[in-house]
């Protein structure tokens, strides 16, 4: 559904600008466009927000050769498009959906040319993060907060968060500077917002004025700033190192038996957690609630995997766990397809380096299951190293010949077929890595 809806953001663009209202019509728009307003090919920022997608993503593009130079303003464009989803086609595509029958199903076929060029198009968004990526840290982590702050965002989306984890460490002083101006006039709901942005800062680097401002937005009656400024001071108080910094004192004490608490309350009341995600988003820091988080994975099962597998090697000693429940998770959800938790418990071994014979034992077990679990062991046995056979090679080539075969792949949605592309990836370097040939 939620291609369909990005498309239909394409035709209203397309509207908007008044007589193109084909894909191709689009593109010819936009390189007029950009012939005329970037002759040099750097892009702009003003480029960057074009009404015109085709303009958009491509000047993302040209800024992404001198990223390192970019200002204030393009990185801030560049910030703004992390959100644009609009479908950008390529020259077949564009051919395909402005043509007889719009990209629609070929009768009796079941090849569907429209839909999959939906589901390989091209987004600014994806343009958008490989430019922050490589953009001056202090001015992304700034651009970041300061687009919470004017958006008054409740919480930081997905890629906001993987590019503060990508940039945040390396220019923590500024991301904390720009948090603490902006933290104390901002609403309640902003504020959990910059909170999870401080989360991001390097274990360790907060200031003593930093942390004095987390320990008060701890008190704040918001249960969502609760457990985000618990989370960022346990994050900012940190070590590096395989062992967390110690918890028995304040204020590192008081945030863990707050969060511990907030978790066990959470549980009780059947809420959706608020303090499982924020402790998932500071990664190692989250060690000392292991044990809290542990008592309601059978409740909260999929936060709490993501929480776990975040936290990685300081986590090893939960895989006694971890393997329990993958044991159990069939009869704890009957009603449900349980390749998905079957798959997200292997990952997370695999994250806290559990015992490689365990994990073994695990990925073994799965290996007849649907291909995204299929995929998951693979990967896991490739993880920790498993000596495979030539036969057991062959009979998985084998069933990646039966379940992936061309003509189901042409009828297959992109992330099936994603799906079977990285089967054959993995299965190919695990013929590598034990001396199989191909």
């Amino acid at each position: 559904m939620m291609k369909f809806a990005r498309h239909t953001v394409i035709v209203a663009i397309a509207g908007l600008l008044g007589c193109a209202t084909s894909q191709s019509g689009l593109h010819r728009r936009a390189e007029a466009t950009l012939a005329r307003e970037d002759a040099r090919g750097l892009g702009s920022a003003a480029l960057a927000r074009h009404p015109n997608p085709y303009v958009r993503i491509e000047s993302l593009r040209r800024m992404e050769v001198h990223a390192a130079q970019l200002d204030d303003a393009e990185v801030a464009a560049a910030a703004a498009a992390l959100e644009d989803e609009t479908l950008v086609f390529d020259e077949s595509c564009r051919r395909i959906l402005d043509g007889p029958g719009s990209g629609r199903p070929l009768p009796g076929s079941g090849y569907n040319p429209g839909g999959q060029c939906h589901e390989a198009a091209d987004t600014p968004a994806v343009h958008a993060a490989t430019l922050l990526r490589a953009a001056p840290a202090d001015r992304v982590v700034r651009a970041i907060v300061a687009r919470a702050v004017a958006l008054h965002r409740p919480i930081l989306g997905r890629a906001e968060r993987d590019i503060l984890h990508a940039r945040g460490p390396d220019a923590s002083t500024v991301l904390l500077d720009a948090v603490a101006t902006a933290l104390p006039g901002a609403e309640p709901s902003t504020a959990a917002a910059l909170l999870q942005a401080a989360a991001f800062a390097a274990p360790g680097s907060g200031s003593s004025a930093a942390v004095a401002l987390v320990v008060r937005a701890m008190n704040a009656p918001d249960a969502r700033v609760q457990a985000r400024a618990r989370a960022a001071l346990l994050r900012l108080t940190d070590r590096p190192g395989p062992e967390p910094a110690p918890w028995t004192a304040a204020p590192r004490a008081t945030a863990v038996s707050a969060l511990a608490a907030q978790i066990a309350a959470e549980e009780r009341a059947g809420e959706r957690s608020q303090a499982l995600p924020a402790l998932a988003d500071i990664g190692p820091s989250a060690a000392p609630l292991l044990d809290a988080m542990l008592a309601v994975l059978r409740s909260h099962t999929l936060p709490v995997l993501e929480a776990v597998k975040a936290i990685g090697p300081r986590a090893r000693r939960a895989s006694a766990a971890l393997i329990a429940y993958d044991k159990s998770v069939f009869g704890l959800r009957s009603y449900e397809d349980v390749d998905g938790y079957h798959a997200l418990t292997l990952d997370a071994l695999v994250s806290i380096e559990a015992p490689a014979a365990d994990v073994e034992a695990v990925a073994r077990r799965h290996l007849g299951g649907s291909i995204a679990l299929q995929l998951s062991a693979l990967t896991a046995l490739g993880a920790v190293g498993s000596k495979l056979s030539a036969e057991e090679l062959d009979g998985w080539n084998a069933t990646y010949d039966a379940e992936c075969s061309s003509g189901r792949l042409a009828r297959m949605s992109m992330d099936s077929a994603t799906e079977c592309m990285r089967l054959a990836e993995t299965i190919a370097a695990l013929r590598k890595s034990n001396g199989v040939k191909p």
